[in-house]
């Protein structure tokens, strides 16, 4: 009974990280600019990445291989943000175009 109750919550969690990760792709398209792609992205992809690595662990039980999933999935909360930023801060310094629709807070402190 209990396994039962295990694959249930396993393949939840599983299924739901797919389905964000599957909301994620669709909302990608969705943007028209592409730090706005970059933050949807950087939001679901942390959340799904969480769900599905969580019904790994339910699956996996105690032991080494359960290290290793929260290994993996600290390894990437860490560099997702680092990332997504840094993808970000590159598309603001390179488009031209960009400004039109953006505003740096930083310059305009500077200019008060």
């Amino acid at each position: 009974m209990i396994e039962w109750i295990r694959f249930g919550l396993c393949a939840l969690l599983i299924l739901s990280g797919l389905f964000v990760l599957l909301v994620s792709v669709s909302g990608v398209h969705k943007f028209k600019f592409a730090l706005n792609r970059i933050h949807f992205a950087g939001i679901t992809d942390t959340m799904g990445v969480f769900l599905i690595i969580a019904g790994l662990l339910v699956a996996a039980g105690v032991g080494y291989t359960a290290l290793k999933l929260l290994a993996i999935l600290f390894f990437l909360w860490f560099s997702s943000p680092v990332s997504s930023h840094f993808l970000a801060r590159l598309e603001y310094d390179t488009d031209t175009a960009l400004s039109e629709h953006c505003v740096n807070l930083n310059e305009q402190e500077d200019e008060q």
